[in-house]
C-alpha cells in the first residue's frame, strides 16, 4: 500500500528515524565500504545511527569497525531471528555491539550478522526465511521491530546481500525508506540494479503495510574518470539516460530542480576509484582531514549528507555542495533535545570595554531564562575553529554595534545568515546599537533590520527585556486564528 510521501523534516529535532538499505546487484562495488563510512560520518555529525549487517552469507561491516569493537561480536542478527522463531519477542538492543569511534561523543551501534565463531555459518544457512514469513508471520514482527528502530535511531543503515534473494527482498522492499543502489560501469551491474529497483517497487505496492513511496538513490562506485576519460564520459551519459527515472520521486521533476541534468546529480554522488583505499578495510571518512574534491572522503561526505537530508535539499546540493554538507552537519548537531544548545549568540567587538558591557547583558538575559553564548562560554585559542559549530548551536544572533562592526563581527554575521539561508530556518538577527552609534553604521545585510539601543545602564535592562520579548515572540510563532 502506498501513500504520498510527507515533507521531509528540514531542521530541528527529529521525531522519527529513517531506514536506508545499501544494495548492489554484484559484489566488489564497495557497498559495505560506503555504508561503514556513511555510518561513521552520520555518527560524528550527531545522528543516532544503527548498522545492521544483513549480508549473512558474507558479513563485512565488523571488519571496518573491528579496531574499535571492545570484543568480537558474541551475538547478532541470526540470534535475533532465531529467538523470534522460538516464540520470543527480541529487542535489537540486546544484540548490538556499541562502538566508540575516535574523537566522537556519540556511539555507533552495530547489529552484526552473528557471533564470530564456528557456529555461525551452519546457523545462518539453516534460516528458512520463506517458512518464517509463511508460518511465523516474520513480516509483522519485522514491521514491529522497524517501528522500534525508527523510534530509537535517526538512521538505520542496512547492508543487504547481492543478487535476487529472499533476504534482498526484505532489505529492498519491506524495510527501507531510502534504497541506495551502488553499481559500477558495466552492463551486468547497471542492468541488475535497475531490475532490482523495479522488483522492489512492485513488491512494495503489494505490502500489507502503510508505506510512502520508495526513494531510490543511485550511486556510481569505483568510477575512474581520470585514466579513461572518453570511456568514462560514455558511461556517465548512459547513466544519465537510463537512471533518470530513479530520480523522479525526489529530484529533477520537483521545483526548483526541474530541468537540472541527471548527470549533474550523478556526478556529485559518484564515488571515485582511489587505489590507496582499495587495500584493506579502512575508513577515509575518519582518516582524511579536510577532504577536497580529488579525495574519496569528499564523495563519501556528499553521500552521507544526501542521506542526512533524506534526499531533500537537492537544490542546495546543486548550488553549493559544501553548504549542503555543512547544513547536514548542523542538522545533526541539533537532532537532540529542542535542537539548539543556546538561545542567543552575542556578537561583539573584542575589546575590554565591550566585553564588560556584553557580560552585563549576558547576565541579564540569563536571568530572563535564556541560554546565552557570551564571553563566559567563549573558548580561547580554538575560537576560530569552533565558530561554525557554536553558531550552528545558537538559535538567534544578537549583534552589539559600538561605532562600527569589526571584521570578526562581519564574519560571524555572514556565517550565521548563510547557515540560516541554507537551513531554511527562522532564526533571527537582532542588532543593538551602543551609545550614539548611527544606524548607517550597520553592515549592509542588517541595514533594514529593527534595532535596539543602549545609551546607559537603565537602557541595558530595557534592551534585555526587548531581546527576550522578541525571541519569545519569534519562537512561539503567530497566534492561532480565532
Amino acid at each position: 500500500m502506498r501513500t504520498v510521501p510527507a515533507e521531509h523534516a528540514r531542521s530541528g529535532a527529529r521525531t522519527r528515524g529513517t531506514v536506508v538499505t545499501f544494495y548492489s546487484y554484484k559484489g566488489g562495488v564497495g557497498r559495505t565500504f560506503a555504508l561503514a563510512n556513511t555510518a561513521a560520518l552520520l555518527t560524528s555529525w550527531g545522528y543516532r545511527t544503527l548498522c545492521i549487517d544483513w549480508d549473512i552469507d558474507a558479513p563485512g561491516i565488523p571488519f571496518y569497525l573491528s579496531r574499535w569493537l571492545p570484543e568480537p561480536p558474541g551475538t547478532g542478527l541470526v540470534d535475533f531471528i532465531d529467538d523470534f522463531a522460538r516464540g520470543r519477542d527480541p529487542r535489537v538492543a540486546d544484540y548490538v555491539s556499541r562502538i566508540s569511534l575516535p574523537g566522537r561523543d556519540l556511539p555507533l551501534d552495530l547489529l552484526p550478522a552473528g557471533p564470530a565463531d564456528r557456529s555461525y555459518v551452519p546457523r545462518a544457512q539453516t534460516i528458512d526465511w520463506a517458512g518464517l514469513y509463511g508460518g511465523k508471520d516474520l513480516g509483522a514482527f519485522l514491521e514491529t521491530s522497524r517501528e522500534r528502530w525508527v523510534a530509537d535511531y535517526d538512521f538505520v543503515l542496512i547492508d543487504s546481500r547481492t543478487g535476487i534473494t529472499d533476504i534482498s527482498g526484505i532489505c529492498t522492499a519491506q524495510l527501507p525508506d531510502i534504497l541506495v543502489v551502488l553499481f559500477t560501469a558495466n552492463e551486468q551491474s547497471l542492468r541488475g540494479v535497475l531490475d532490482v529497483v523495479e522488483r522492489a517497487e512492485k513488491a512494495r505496492d503489494d505490502l500489507p503495510y502503510d508505506r510512502s513511496l520508495l526513494l531510490t538513490l543511485p550511486v556510481p562506485a569505483r568510477f575512474d574518470a581520470r585514466e579513461e576519460y572518453r570511456r568514462a564520459q560514455y558511461w556517465q551519459e548512459r547513466f544519465g539516460r537510463e537512471l533518470a527515472p530513479l530520480f523522479r520521486n525526489w529530484a529533477v521533476e520537483r521545483a526548483p530542480l526541474a530541468g537540472v541534468p541527471v548527470e549533474r546529480l550523478l556526478g556529485l554522488l559518484t564515488i571515485p576509484y582511489v587505489s590507496y583505499w582499495s587495500f584493506g578495510e579502512d575508513l577515509p571518512a575518519l582518516e582524511e582531514e579536510d577532504p577536497t574534491p580529488e579525495k574519496i572522503g569528499y564523495s563519501l561526505e556528499t553521500l552521507a549528507a544526501t542521506i542526512a537530508h533524506q534526499l531533500d535539499r537537492s537544490d542546495l546540493l546543486v548550488e553549493s555542495r559544501d553548504s549542503f554538507v555543512d547544513a547536514a552537519t548542523r542538522q545533526g548537531l541539533r537532532s537532540r533535545g529542542d535542537g539548539y544548545d543556546f538561545d542567543v549568540f552575542i556578537s561583539y567587538d573584542k575589546y575590554p570595554e565591550s566585553e564588560q558591557l556584553v557580560r552585563s547583558l549576558e547576565a541579564l538575559l540569563t536571568r530572563r531564562g535564556l541560554r546565552v553564548l557570551g564571553p563566559s562560554f567563549r573558548p580561547g585559542t580554538d575560537w576560530s575553529r569552533a565558530l561554525s559549530t557554536l553558531l550552528a548551536r545558537s538559535r538567534h544572533l544578537v549583534v552589539l554595534v559600538d561605532r562600527y562592526v569589526s571584521r570578526s563581527q562581519n564574519h560571524e554575521i555572514n556565517r550565521f545568515m548563510r547557515q540560516t539561508l541554507d537551513d531554511q530556518s527562522d532564526r533571527a538577527v537582532l542588532p543593538v546599537l551602543v551609545s550614539d552609534t548611527e544606524p548607517d553604521n550597520l553592515p549592509s545585510p542588517l541595514k533594514h533590520f529593527r534595532y535596539l539601543r543602549i545609551t546607559d545602564q537603565e537602557d541595558l535592562y530595557g534592551v534585555a527585556d526587548g531581546i527576550a520579548a522578541a525571541i519569545t515572540e519569534r519562537d512561539q510563532g503567530p497566534p492561532e486564528p480565532g
